[in-house]
This record gives C-alpha cells, structure tokens and sequence, in this order.
C-alpha cells in the first residue's frame, strides 16, 4: 500500500476545510430553522388572538414572508458547499492508498506468501508442501507433519492417480504417506481404495465418473477439493499469525443479517408485552439466537438456568 506525507497532509488539510464547512452549515441552518419557527409562532399567535382573520389569508402571507426569508436557497446553498467539501476531501484520501490492494488483508496484516496461495489454486501442490514443511514447529505439537500436510499429499496423490495412472500414484503413496500411517490410517486407506478406480479414470478420464460411482467419489471429485485445500491453506496461515481469516467486519455484518429477522419478531413481541423502558434497558435478550457453527469463535459455557458465563476462577460444575 503507498502513502505519502504529502497526500496524507493534503487529506488532512480537507478534513479540517470539511469540519468548519459542517460547523457553519449546522450554525446557518438552526438560524434558518428558528426564522421560521418565530414567522408560524408569529401566524398562530394571530389567528388564536384574532378568530375573524381569514385563516388562509394568513397562510399565504406566511408563505410570502418565508420566500423572502430565503432559507430554501441558503440551506441549500449550504448543503451543496458541504458536499463539495467531502467530494474533495474523499479524493484527497483515494490519492493517500493504493485502490488496488485488499484493504481488509492489509489491516490485518496477513503477510504470508501468497504466492504458494495462487499456486494451489492452479492445482500446484508443490508450493504449499514446501511452507507446510518450514511451519511443521508451529503447525503440530510436537513437530511432526501436521494434518495440513497431510491434506495436501493426499491431494498431489489424488492428482497423479488421475493424470499419470496407478503406478505413479501408487510410488507416490509409498514415498509420502508413511508419516502420516499413525494419525491418518483410515483416511489412507480410503485413498488406496481409490486406486481401484485407477482404470477407469484411464479409459474414460475424470469426467466419467461421477458421483454415484462408488464409496471414493467424494476424493475423485478433486474440482472441490483443490477449492477446499486453498481455503485450508488461507485458514491455517492466518492461523499462525493470530489473524482472522475472515473480515472481521463481513463476519459481524454477516452474522447481523443472520440475526435480524428473529431481533425483529422479538423486538415486536417484546412491544405488546413490555413497555419501552423494558425494552431499552434489557441487558441481556430473554432468548438465544442460533446463527450457526460457522459463527461460533471461542464458545463460553453459560449455565442454562442464570445464565451466569464460566470463567477462571468459576469454572463449570456438574450438578450431583
């Protein structure tokens, strides 16, 4: 991301222009606002004073009075300044940062390589085995391979068992899994099933088989899973920067509008049965709402009945 001291004081220097132009603005309208008040205050006095006026006679002198007045040009006079102001100032900010870049990415500072990223999106294992192997201190326990590792050889392996045969995969499979054999046993055996279908995967390509093919159809349909391994990766490398793989604020935004429709029908309900002042100080809604596991960061157990949240020094007990 580029930024200039020269760009960013002349954004700023707008900023300031667009703050003395919103404090005038605001001074010059409650004038124009109180000038009116006192012309109808003015209006009703008479007609409530006077009940033989003609009340429309009077509503036209109003409207003349208020016409000359000028408020409708001078606040939009204002206005127009006003805008004009924050135009200004939002080019001056657009010249302080480079459009081009993923803002959210660069605020949270995921600076990993990104290249082995685009790589495995273009069904390149090669890159990504390479950072899973120089992370393996950070990405298990003890230090061993971890399971990411893992996900990615039995993708390169499902890989070569489509486009070089059975025989490659099958050396690819010895040379590779034998670390894994503890942890990963079921799951390399069901990638050895597959080798069953090294034949047809020959004879009539990855396209002929389809999803009803047989138990090994979801590591055949390898078009999600290079998908699948690219978010892994994402995920597991803003993991070890203690980042978020996600825009916080798409995450809030998203979990809002998963919110809204049932804050709605009990914001309604609560109206027929509690008055406002229930309502506004509520500190804590008498229901809960499922958003779903995709929304659920560092769950905290609660008790059911007072809803009191463990803790430390309260941790959660079993009733006898």
């Amino acid at each position: 991301m580029s930024f200039t001291s020269g760009n960013a004081q002349s954004a700023l220097d707008e900023a300031i222009k667009v703050v003395k132009r919103q404090k005038l603005c605001d001074t010059k309208s409650e004038s124009c606002i109180d000038r009116l008040i006192e012309l109808v205050r003015s209006s009703q006095i008479q007609l409530e004073s006077n009940e033989s006026l003609d009340a429309d006679k009077v509503m036209a002198t109003l409207r003349q009075q208020a016409q000359k007045l000028g408020t409708s040009k001078e606040l939009a006079s204002q206005t127009k300044e006003l805008h004009l102001g924050i135009t200004r100032l939002s080019k001056a900010l657009d010249k302080c940062f480079d459009q081009q870049v993923d803002v959210c990415k660069a605020m949270r500072d995921c600076s990993f390589d990104t290249a082995a990223l685009h790589k495995l999106r273009e069904h390149n294992v090669e890159p990504a085995l390479g950072w899973a192997v120089t992370h393996r201190a950070q990405l298990s326990n003890d230090g061993s391979p971890s399971s990411f590792e893992f996900k990615l050889h039995s993708l390169s392996f499902l890989h070569t068992l489509r486009h070089l045969g059975h025989g490659p995969a099958l050396a690819y499979s010895r040379s590779h899994f034998g670390p894994f054999q503890h942890r990963h046993m079921g799951e390399i055996q069901r990638l050895m099933g597959c080798l069953l279908f090294s034949r047809r995967l020959a004879a009539g390509g990855m396209d002929g088989i389809t999803v009803g093919a047989g138990p090994y159809a979801d590591l055949l349909a390898s078009s999600t899973l290079w998908e699948q391994a690219a978010q892994g990766f994402w995920q597991t490398a803003c993991g070890l920067l203690g980042q978020a793989s996600e825009s916080p604020f798409t995450v809030t935004v998203a979990a809002g509008s998963a919110a809204l429709p049932e804050l709605l029908k009990l914001a309604c309900v609560m109206e027929r049965t509690c008055t406002l002042q229930d309502l506004q100080t509520c500190e804590q809604l008498p229901m809960e709402l499922e958003l779903g596991s995709e929304f659920a960061f560092h769950s905290i157990f609660a008790c059911p009945v007072s809803r009191e949240q463990s803790s430390a020094e309260n941790p959660p007990h079993a009733a006898a």
